[in-house]
């Protein structure tokens, strides 16, 4: 599993945190998201900065 992927879904298991809200939060629609998490299309560097910011944890975590 993709590490970004898997991150984002242990955030997603805390109350509260929605995949809305996420989308919203790095200025993009779920559907773009849910792409992103699939790996159809690729993240940009200021998009995997946001979401580490977001989500509170390293860059170094998505290796």
């Amino acid at each position: 599993m993709d590490k970004i992927a898997e991150k984002v879904g242990a955030w997603l298991l805390i109350s509260g945190n929605t995949k809305a809200k996420l989308a919203n939060d790095l200025g993009m629609s779920v559907g773009t998201l849910n792409n992103r998490l699939s790996g159809e299309t690729e993240w940009s560097w200021k998009e995997v900065c946001d979401l580490a910011e977001i989500i509170n944890c390293k860059l170094s975590d998505f290796r």
